[in-house]
């Protein structure tokens, strides 16, 4: 297949078969061949042409080809190799000669996605540092992005693993819906009037008519894909399959709402307490069910129980108060035991620290008190036994965290805080 960039024309020889497909074209697998006339395989990513493209109208998808360009450049001038390891390296682009006036950027290979490994069930996290390790990859590809633009697209499969000398790298790829920052103030806040976005990972600083957002926006979409893993686990844990694509679009958008300030309210958990059939173990839920009612606060206060240090971090990294998140450097340093949460020194009492949104672990323990002094009451109730051995247990879960929270907060030492700016 021949195509012309903005020097000459050239050839790249591909499967023919959309081996891969997204939202704005497919990719396929093929090579080309270097200057010292050797073959070197790589992805063809094809871009659409819009169909129902008014006339007049400037098509979309020209845009997001010569934005993935521009900040592929971008990432190759500012940042020296090193720097730039672990984001997906465009080789050339341009536009096919065969008449279709298909649009095409040429990348280097891959083999799986973090969502393949994941949904293959080919991650193993059993312990807080196998879960930190993993944000760790994560946010390396993040903390050198950054340098030059906001992703706003971060989720699993956008994150690609690549051979290199003997080793893997996991790298950041599809840079189409990237906006450049200003390099003087790389902490500032951008407007974006054409967003490229998933919504299930879309920060919720980026609603409405707000659509001013920072790097931060990207670290609550990280904190998102472990919740992502996290479930999945269970999920396996319980004998479970994966969930199909739209019960899991659903269950990452309750979730999602369940961190998200604005969707959020007291209400949700007074209406979980007052249903005794929703007091129940994930494993009673089908996949209809998912992520409804006390599910969701099930599922994260069992991430809190297994693996409290990482649970401390994804709490931050899905703020609803943005410029509380910290940065990717912030989360690396945090891992390395290099800084501690600023939140975490400001509680002091593990009860005051947010389970999650800004609802704090001593709430939830007090409604859970009130909702048992209004069963040893109801003497009528058939399952009453029932239900004060469910809340007992909700109880006995909850203060177990906060007894491992209240170490972690009296083990504080003076090392500095976690970057957040």
């Amino acid at each position: 297949m021949s195509y012309k960039n903005s020097k000459q024309s050239r050839v790249v020889k591909t499967s023919g078969n959309d081996d891969f497909s997204g939202s704005f074209g497919e990719i396929s697998v093929g090579y080309v061949v270097n200057a010292e006339k050797q073959k070197q395989c790589v992805a063809v990513k094809f871009f659409k042409k819009e169909e129902d493209k008014k006339e007049g109208d400037e098509d979309g998808n020209l845009k997001l080809h010569s934005k993935a360009i521009k900040v592929a450049k971008l990432i190759k001038k500012c940042l020296d190799e090193k720097k730039r390891r672990h984001l997906i390296e465009m080789i050339d682009a341009g536009s096919v000669t065969d008449g279709t006036d298909k649009l095409i950027i040429i990348m280097e290979l891959g083999t799986e996605t973090f969502a393949d490994r994941m949904y293959d069930r080919k991650v193993r996290n059993e312990s807080d540092k196998d879960w930190l390790k993993i944000i760790a990859k994560l946010a390396i590809p993040l903390e050198e992005f950054h340098n030059v633009a906001i992703h706003m697209d971060v989720k699993a499969s956008n994150y690609l693993y690549v051979p290199k000398n003997g080793k893997e790298l996991l790298k950041l790829i599809d840079y189409d819906g990237a906006q450049l920052i200003d390099s003087r103030n790389k902490n500032g806040t951008i407007f974006v009037d054409d967003a490229v976005f998933t919504e299930q990972y879309c920060a919720p600083e980026f609603e409405g008519d707000n659509h001013l957002i920072s790097r931060k926006f990207d670290i609550w979409s990280l904190g998102m894909i472990i919740h992502e893993a996290f479930v999945d686990k269970l999920r396996q844990e319980k004998g479970k399959e994966t969930l199909e694509l739209e019960d899991r679009e659903r269950f990452m958008t309750e979730m999602r709402n369940l961190y998200d300030y604005d969707s959020f309210s007291k209400s949700y958990i007074k209406k979980m307490l007052n249903k005794s059939s929703n007091i129940a173990s994930i494993d009673q839920f089908d996949d209809k069910t998912w992520g409804k009612n006390n599910n969701l606060v099930e599922i994260v206060l069992e991430f809190w129980q297994r693996y409290p240090k990482t649970a401390l971090l994804v709490t931050n990294m899905l703020h609803p108060t943005w410029q509380q998140r910290l940065t990717a450097k912030g989360i690396l340093d945090f891992v390395a035991g290099k800084c501690y949460l600023r939140e975490l020194k400001w509680a002091k009492k593990a009860k005051k620290l947010r389970l999650f949104n800004y609802f704090k672990f001593g709430e939830l323990k007090q409604m859970i008190m009130q909702k048992q002094r209004m069963i040893r009451i109801q003497l009528w109730k058939k399952n009453r036994k029932e239900m004060q051995e469910k809340f007992g247990n909700l109880k006995r879960k909850v203060a177990q965290i906060m007894e491992q929270q209240q170490k972690e907060i009296d083990e504080i030492s003076m090392i500095t805080n976690c970057e957040n700016e």
